[in-house]
């Protein structure tokens, strides 16, 4: 089940992990500089 899930909406939930963790990355950076 959780197979055809992750087929199904695998693309979907890998761009928005990216996005935060591409957002929690600036806040990171910003914080350090």
């Amino acid at each position: 089940y959780l197979i055809l899930f992750l087929k199904e909406h695998g693309k979907e939930i890998y761009v928005e992990v990216r996005g935060a963790y591409v957002d929690t990355m600036h806040k990171v950076a910003a914080a350090i500089n």
